[in-house]
């Protein structure tokens, strides 16, 4: 059956390309009707090595930017071969034709999604391939322009006057481009520009971004919606993309009012971060208890944590980030005030509790998805989730209390809430499970109070139960 059936896709593959090629021929034609006359005479003039020549100049061309496309892709696909990269930069190519002149990064960002490359990184890839290409071209231009300049002072009309500066614009755009995209000295300046600008500015612009990161991130797009699926069933299609795109919405803001976060002055920050509870920590600080602040994923957590911070010196764990740039700014952010102990996973449970037992409050975010080997199947709206059991263990192994810390994302430009709890009462039990189960319970409860705002992003129901199909 399957040596019957293989020819067909062949013959389908060779047919659609003989279609296109007609169809690229159809274009080239119609848009130089007007003009054969003078191609024909052209190409008359031009002897068998010129035409050689300019043939192997005119392959050579995306042969060269499918090496480049090649070189960059494989930042993103380390195994993205350079036959793939040659057929991409044809593939711009193409596009360049049928969109007249415009259509190569679309083209070439539609190809990569067709190798496993997310929309938004495509096209931020094929962005700062473009930026390349153009550069080269204005550099190429430059260096034609200044040798010409007696014969265009003479031919020109004055336009001479006007093209340096021309030049200096687009020149200036390309290289501030170039540097975002690569320097990150400049992604550090980008975003400390950002902090001075009026909650009321970075908000809708957040917003804007969360819009943005919807229409071209389409794993995390999808994640999130499956999630949203799965945990809420019972509002309408309607109302769970609605969910989603409002959830991504929140995301953008999050993301954008980090520069508040990283640079904002202390008197800026406690304006905009509202906090409630704070009396249950303090008791529990003065009678000397250890404590756990639990924390789950919504999206206003960095708010919630330098509202933390501010107050008291605590642990927490922190994961270094794969971008050199992001790891330090965030890294910077989570200790700029007061004398914060930030651990590594490496570091251990021992070192937590030694903190927690030495007065620091523990900031605790144990609700992502966890291996199969360090996590038990406890429901999460319904859905049997693998949850570490580090809360019940550690409250267990420090006697600590267990205050739930949640930071809530108001509209506009209001800020953010803090809200510290009351401790937890009867936790742990001597029943690992159950008080896991709790754990999920309890955050389930919040999560359905701003469902816009929890975590759905996060592939949270990766690790399934033997037997059971990724959902991913």
């Amino acid at each position: 059956m399957s040596s019957s059936a293989s020819p067909a896709p062949s013959r389908r593959k060779t047919l659609l390309s003989l279609g296109v090629l007609a169809l690229l021929t159809g274009i080239v034609v119609f848009i130089f009707r007007e003009h054969w006359a003078e191609i024909s005479e052209a190409l008359s003039r031009l002897t068998l090595g010129q035409g050689l020549l300019a043939l192997a100049v005119g392959l050579s061309y995306p042969l060269l930017e499918g090496v480049s496309s090649w070189l960059i892709v494989r930042s993103r696909l380390p195994y993205f071969p350079l036959r793939q990269g040659i057929d991409n930069a044809w593939m711009g190519t193409f596009g360049n034709v049928v969109g007249l002149g415009a259509g190569s990064v679309p083209f070439q960002t539609w190809y990569l999604h067709r190798r496993g490359l997310d929309v938004g990184p495509g096209v931020g890839l094929m962005t700062l391939q473009y930026v390349f290409h153009k550069t080269a071209v204005l550099l190429y231009a430059t260096v034609l322009l200044l040798a010409g300049r007696p014969w265009m002072a003479a031919h020109s009309d004055g336009v001479l006057r006007y093209l340096p500066g021309a030049y200096a614009v687009v020149a200036g755009v390309i290289v501030g481009l170039i540097a975002l995209c690569a320097l990150p000295v400049v992604q550090r300046l980008a975003r400390w520009l950002l902090h001075f600008l009026p909650l009321s500015v970075l908000a809708p612009i957040g917003r804007g971004v969360g819009r943005l990161i919807f229409a071209c991130a389409a794993r995390r797009r999808r994640i999130a919606t499956l999630n949203i699926d799965w945990c809420f069933p019972d509002l309408s299609p309607g109302d769970r993309k609605a969910l989603v795109r409002e959830h991504f919405a929140c995301l953008g803001r999050s993301l954008v009012e980090r520069a508040i976060f990283w640079w904002g002055s202390e008197e800026r920050l406690r304006r905009l971060i509202r906090v409630d509870g704070e009396e249950h920590v303090q008791a529990l600080r003065a009678e000397g208890r250890p404590i756990i602040l639990l924390a789950p994923h919504f999206l206003g957590l960095d708010a919630g944590g330098v509202a933390v911070t501010m107050r008291f010196d605590i642990v927490s764990i922190y994961a270094a980030q794969a971008n050199p740039v992001f790891n330090r700014l965030l890294y910077a952010g989570r200790t700029r005030f007061g004398d914060q102990q930030l651990l590594s996973r490496q570091d251990g449970a021992r070192a937590t509790v030694k903190a927690m037992k030495s007065g620091r409050p523990f900031y605790y975010l144990p609700d992502l998805n966890g291996r199969r080997r360090d996590s038990i199947f406890v429901p999460f709206f319904g859905i049997p989730a693998a949850t570490i059991t580090g809360l019940p263990r550690l409250a267990k192994a420090a006697s600590a209390a267990i205050v739930p810390c949640i930071t809530r994302m108001l509209p506009g430009d209001q800020g953010y809430a803090v809200e510290f709890s009351a401790p937890w009462t009867d936790y742990p039990s001597e029943d690992v499970e159950a008080d896991t189960a709790r754990m999920n319970a309890w955050i389930e409860s919040i999560a359905r109070t701003m469902p816009e705002q929890y975590y759905w992003v996060h592939r949270r129901f990766k690790t399934r139960p033997p037997g059971v199909a990724k959902p991913y």
